[in-house]
């Protein structure tokens, strides 16, 4: 639906049951009260704005990026005119004027809704952050870094001048392009963000553009291209959170996933702690808790990348020294500092936490049966698993501005937008999901987190990714075991059981892709580089006949939860279709090149349900039928793999599309000419869904340790036959990541 004012009458008539795009309050205060009458509104708190800032530059120091024959002056490439964005902008006109009053300030990475934020309030205000912002003050800071860097441009015969204000390099206008999305707010924000650089002096191109161009451009394009100077980024939380895991790394570190660019040239933050400590006048105004004397002085070369490591595997190996990650106190003190540093290093500028509803008619979906959650409301897995409808048929609409239906590429690893991961969420039976409280329960794996020395025992192996084959581990001690149990091996879509070995080849294939074995490694995708961590800390697997034991030598300093959550393993594909996928990725398939996670000229992002690909992909197992990876050698026969092979044939075959996966539904019916999509029950008759947990929607923040004995949670079954999407989109990564909107 490409007007959401129709699409939310459209759900109140009854035409369909849910606007599955949450809205600020704005978009419902003129509806006649007949409409209103008609729905449930239910909250959500877990969409932020922010705007990411291109920091790419050539080779050295220089604010310098040359395309082709042309040399252009980057303003973002200095990180003091990145810096001074912070103060540019007035985050209250964005969430009084442009929002019109639906959310609050957001000053950094963490959403200002959750409770852990504020723990963070003595840092905005060191930094002297205010909702207001200081224009006059960012103007003479960006004054300031810009004559300090026409110094060195002019050592190296370049000119940059400001002239009747305006900044000039080389005799031409500083022209910084914007990449302003259409579908919501974030389009005023981009021309009210263009009209306070041009007060700055630069001159401004704000280009309006659809969320499937935007996303090639930004994220799926090397930076060095020179496309786009800012974009108005948009991100949504899927489920609550206790522990904030992974907005730091995924938001501000080079390493974990996110930071411009995703494709081609890599931003490295240069930030210490140092520098933090020195801008804000001493540590002591941030209240550190461990941090202090000598410990504050080991880490004070320390950059966001640095703490991020520690906060993420729980060590850090630096300097031909180990650091480790001890206790609560330390955990928090190192939030507060990498937020500082990211803060500092601007390459995102957070502005808002949105409050947005969902709108639901009330007649048709029994919303009191849903398991909304208290944060993100109907972006959770589990809203949509539980909605009830008399007639078991769940009718939902989305948002397309544009007629395009993802954001990204369909499949496993390259999508990362809300739109897909949502569809994604029902299709898949993940290991474990966060429950109402921010806890990670069970859903295809029971867990159980022992902490204390372990010996490696003489049956664990380890999969090296070099020689291609499982190997018996080394031995030694592991500081934690987590034995997991598989609760309910399942089908696939294509009738064939789930089997071990099928998750024997999912850990074998993340290890490899996830690893780079000398620099031409063709069996390494950059985008799952944080997973090379995960598996550096397992000393050793020991294979169950229901599930598996991991020894590894890292544990969440608080919650066992995450721990558990950190070696959890489930497949989401059959073996022999990840086997084929990334063969046609290594090798090139069809005189073609392919990739799971970039898409650019001469390259094919995998795409699972665009008939092409999925003509590839049918054509790629045809040939390879009955082959069988070096990592299932003695494990799977030459018959149980042709059989294999047939079942995803025959899938194809039937349905016109490769996303074979696990979950309660599976896609019946694809239609992009009509951006329809309609997904299907595994199990057509009802059972018993999950019990709500009741969880108030604000909590005051947490020191202690969440509960990290998890409650055997009800096989999540929904409660309808089929989902789909009429006229919009049907849109449903490591833990519950923040994703592209």
């Amino acid at each position: 639906m490409s007007n959401e004012e129709t699409a939310i009458v459209s759900v109140a008539n009854g035409e369909y049951d849910i606007f599955l795009f949450s809205r600020p309050s704005g978009a419902y205060k003129d509806l006649d009260p007949s409409i209103l009458d008609n729905l449930e509104l239910i909250r959500s708190a877990s969409v932020y704005a922010e705007l990411t800032l291109n920091p790419v530059h050539d080779e050295g120091d220089l604010p310098i990026i040359t395309v082709g024959d042309k040399v252009y002056l980057n303003p973002f490439a200095i990180r003091e005119v990145r810096y001074a964005v912070n103060w540019l902008i007035s985050r209250e006109h964005i969430v009084q004027n442009i929002y019109q009053g639906s959310g609050a300030v957001q000053y950094g990475a963490f959403n200002t809704f959750y409770p852990f934020n504020e723990k963070m309030k003595d840092l905005y205000n060191a930094l002297g952050l205010t909702p207001e912002g200081n224009e006059e003050l960012a103007i003479q800071m960006i004054d300031d870094a810009m004559n300090k860097a026409a110094q060195k441009l002019a050592e190296a015969g370049y000119t940059l001048e400001k002239k009747d204000g305006k900044w000039y390099f080389n005799g031409e206008p500083v022209v910084i392009k914007g990449i302003s999305r259409v579908e919501d707010e974030r389009k005023d924000v981009g021309t009210y963000f263009a009209s306070v650089l041009e007060k700055a002096g630069f001159t401004v191109q704000n280009n309006i553009w659809d969320r499937k161009k935007a996303i090639q451009a930004v994220y799926l394009t090397d930076p060095k291209n020179y496309e786009w100077n800012y974009y108005t980024g948009g991100w949504v939380a899927e489920a609550a959170e206790a522990w904030p895991e992974t907005e730091l790394p995924q938001f501000y570190s080079s390493w974990y996933w996110g930071l411009p660019g995703i494709v081609g040239w890599q931003h490295t933050p240069t930030v210490t702690v140092k520098d933090l400590i020195d801008t804000i006048g001493g540590a002591d105004k941030i209240q550190l808790n461990y941090y202090k004397g000598d410990k504050l002085n080991e880490i004070l070369d320390f950059t966001v990348d640095d703490i991020t490591m520690l906060l993420v595997n729980g060590k850090l190996e630096k300097d031909n020294k180990t650091y480790t990650l001890e206790n609560v106190d330390q955990y928090w003190d190192l939030q507060k500092l990498g937020l500082g540093l990211g803060i500092m290093d601007s390459v995102r500028v957070f502005t808002i936490s949105q409050t947005e509803y969902f709108p639901v008619n009330k007649d048709r979906v029994n919303v009191n049966a849903m398991m909304v959650d208290p944060v993100s409301g109907l972006y959770t897995r589990n809203a949509l698993l539980t909605a009830q409808t008399s007639d078991r048929i769940l009718k939902v609409i989305e948002y397309s501005s544009t007629g395009a239906l993802f954001m990204s590429a369909f499949n496993p690893i390259g999508s990362d937008d809300i739109y897909a991961m949502l569809i994604w969420r029902l299709i898949t039976s993940p290991a474990l999901w966060l429950d109402q409280n921010g806890v990670y329960q069970p859903v295809k794996l029971e867990y159980k987190v022992e902490k204390g020395e372990f010996q490696v025992p003489a049956d664990a192996v380890v999969y090296n990714s070099t020689t291609d084959q499982w190997e018996p581990a080394k031995g030694g001690t592991a500081k934690v075991r987590v034995t997991y149990k598989v609760l309910d091996w399942g089908k696939w879509h294509n009738g064939e059981p789930v089997t071990p070995a099928d998750l024997k080849y999912y850990i074998a294939f993340m290890k490899e892709w996830s690893t780079q074995d000398g620099e031409n490694d063709t069996y390494y995708d950059e985008s799952l580089e944080a997973n090379a961590e995960v598996f550096n800390n397992i000393e050793g697997i020991v294979f169950t006949d229901d599930g598996y034991v991991v020894y590894g030598n890292y544990a969440h300093v608080v919650a066992d939860d995450l721990t558990a959550s950190y070696y959890a393993f489930f497949p989401d594909l059959p073996w022999e279709l990840w086997y084929v996928m990334g063969e046609m990725v290594a090798n090139g398939y069809a005189d073609q090149k392919w990739s799971f996670s970039e898409a650019s000229e001469g390259v094919n992002q995998i795409d699972m349900l665009l008939k092409d690909h999925v003509d590839q992909i049918k054509s790629a197992l045809e040939e390879m039928k009955g082959k069988i990876p070096s990592a299932l050698q003695g494990v799977v026969s030459a018959d149980e793999a042709a059989k294999r092979y047939d079942a995803d044939i025959k899938f194809i075959d039937t349905y016109g599309h490769a996303v074979i996966s696990n979950g309660p539904y599976f896609i019946a019916k694809y239609d992009p000419e009509s951006l329809y999509i309609e997904l299907k029950s595994m199990n057509p008759k009802p059972v018993e869904t999950p019990t709500p947990v009741s969880t108030p929607t604000e909590q005051p923040a947490k020191t202690e340790t969440p509960a990290t004995t998890p409650t055997k949670e009800e096989k999540s079954t929904p409660g309808f036959e089929a989902v789909f999407a009429l006229a919009g989109l049907l849109a449903v990564a490591y833990v519950a990541r923040r994703r592209a909107r």
